[in-house]
């Protein structure tokens, strides 16, 4: 499982980015990924702080502080580094 940011371009030309929860798995022999979740837009989630409690909640699932620091630190430029994505590994 993965966290995604993905861009979409609205109608008024405006670029927006969401955060999906997706899962990798391979087709054809290609790999393709399916989206389990839609978590909503990413500038929603900071403004509401709604990115750090699910950051909070998971760390206390998986024993971990270090996704609610990776969560205050999301930047969307990191996108320009992985073409219109950006992937982290959770599991």
């Amino acid at each position: 499982m993965y966290f995604r940011i993905k861009k979409h371009k609205s109608k008024e030309g405006e670029v927006r980015e969401y955060l999906c929860v997706v899962e990798g798995h391979r087709e054809n022999g290609k790999v393709r990924q399916k989206m389990l979740a839609n978590l909503g837009r990413l500038d929603q989630l900071r403004s509401s702080g709604n990115l750090e409690r699910l950051a909070e909640k998971l760390n206390q699932l998986v024993g971990k502080r270090m996704l609610v620091d990776w969560a205050k630190d999301i930047k969307s430029e990191w996108l320009s580094l992985t073409r219109s994505v950006l992937i982290a590994k959770i599991f």
